[in-house]
């Protein structure tokens, strides 16, 4: 008997040790998302607790399972963020303009009471609109100009706003989420920016009354209201499009190792991820004579958004111009010595390589093939250039014999060779 006595009080101890340390199936949320029946929390390794819910819905509790505690709160629960419980507090709401979190992960520590939620929210399209409001339309909520429209089951508005004022002006703006409160509804800039500062991306604040500077244009609206992420893409209302390279395929050179081209009538110009390979870049500068590829192509983006693409030979192309005054390789002008022949070469960019954008469309590029001529170009101390400085100085051989005195004529109809002009070895080729 005493025995049995015995075991009793070791089964009623044990079951009053458990009643005080909560485990995972003794907490249970339930709301609108399961329609008010029990999903309990489960418990990882390191003793937490946690729960999977496909479509988390507003309007929910969290439950022990003998009844003794329910836990909710008195103000709306912000996503990614630790929420402190509030003991038989009103049921747990998600921020406004959140239907449901789609995929939510929820994270919930008794001892702490703490709430952690993280997942994809998914707005109503019944909000239907946000508003820019700014310095190029005095402030007004009712510019039918300046508004954005909501993206179905997203918190993502987009619109296109005409900002346009005088050109080079710096105009301000901040983006309300409703035009009946817009008090409780702004969203600004972080900090205050200088008076120079162009915005086009970045993030917003929801409460801040600090309006963002952009310089003066039409541009596409994107914002996350769940985030406060935006990004505004200039339009280009050009109708004309065309490609033009820098240097220009008209100038020769004696050195080629980039290009900038630009995309006329476009807003953006994105490079395919393959191009950022120098080396082994999808393009090819070829020379035409002998068909030879003496450089791939590859390209770099531009930090800003942007319609020019900066291409880069994967090796610099000179000719024969880079000599010293003793007719040798002068190496302080150039890091790598390897001279090509003079003659045309062929820049070719893959079709599909760069992405373009007009503002409402976006396209691959046509294969683009752009000649140029590498040739001997004068440089600062051609024969002319000496001729109009020296004047009639003697010309003498490189042993002193006198020859003539100088002239443009006469240093250009000179041998090949190295002479003293003026006191000072000149070369003539």
């Amino acid at each position: 008997m005493k025995k049995f006595y015995a075991k009793v009080l070791a089964t009623v101890a044990v079951a009053a040790s458990l009643s005080t340390t909560a485990s995972a199936d003794e907490w249970y949320m339930e709301g609108q998302f399961n329609d008010w029946d029990k999903t309990f929390f489960t418990e990882k390794e390191d003793g937490s607790l946690e729960m999977y819910v496909h479509q988390l819905k507003t309007d929910f509790y969290i439950t022990n399972s003998n009844g003794t505690i329910s836990y909710g709160g008195t103000e709306r629960v912000e996503l990614d963020e630790t929420y402190k419980l509030v003991k038989d507090g009103y049921g747990l709401l998600l921020p406004e303009g959140i239907d449901y979190v789609e995929d939510a992960m929820v994270y919930f520590d008794p001892e702490a009471a703490t709430l952690l939620i993280n997942g994809t929210p998914v707005g109503s399209s019944s909000s239907a609109s946000a508003y820019v409001a700014g310095s190029f339309n005095g402030w007004s909520l009712t510019d039918p100009g300046a508004v954005l429209n909501i993206e179905a089951g997203t918190l993502i508005y987009s619109g296109r706003v005409d900002m346009s004022t005088t050109e080079g002006e710096t105009v301000t703006w901040k983006i309300y989420t409703s035009d009946t409160d817009p008090d409780n509804n702004v969203w600004g800039a972080q900090v205050v920016p200088d008076s120079d500062e162009n915005f086009t991306e970045g993030f917003l604040v929801e409460g801040s009354q600090i309006a963002v500077p952009t310089l003066s244009g039409e541009y596409d609206f994107w914002f996350n209201s769940a985030t406060g992420q935006f990004r505004l893409t200039p339009v280009n209302n050009s109708t004309e499009k065309s490609v033009t390279i820098s240097p220009d395929v008209n100038e020769p050179r004696n050195k080629y190792t980039d290009f900038i081209l630009t995309f006329n009538g476009y807003n953006t110009a994105t490079l395919d991820p393959t191009m950022y390979d120098i080396y082994n870049g999808p393009g090819t500068f070829t020379n035409v004579e002998t068909g030879e590829v003496v450089a791939r192509v590859g390209g770099q983006p531009f930090p800003i958004v942007s319609n020019e693409v900066l291409l880069q030979l994967s090796q610099t192309i000179y000719n024969q111009e880079y000599l010293d005054i003793e007719g040798n390789p002068d190496a302080s002008e150039i890091e790598a010595y390897h001279p090509y022949a003079n003659g045309v070469y062929k820049l070719t960019i893959p079709a599909g390589s760069i992405m373009l954008y007009d503002g409402s469309m976006t396209v691959p590029n046509e294969e683009l093939e752009f000649l140029f001529n590498l040739a001997d170009v004068h440089k600062p101390d051609s024969v002319e250039k000496i001729a109009s400085e020296l004047g009639e100085s003697e010309i003498y051989s490189l042993d002193g014999k006198y020859i003539m005195k100088a002239s443009a004529d006469a240093l250009k109809n000179l041998p090949k060779g190295i002479y003293i002009v003026g006191g000072k070895k000149h070369i003539v080729k």
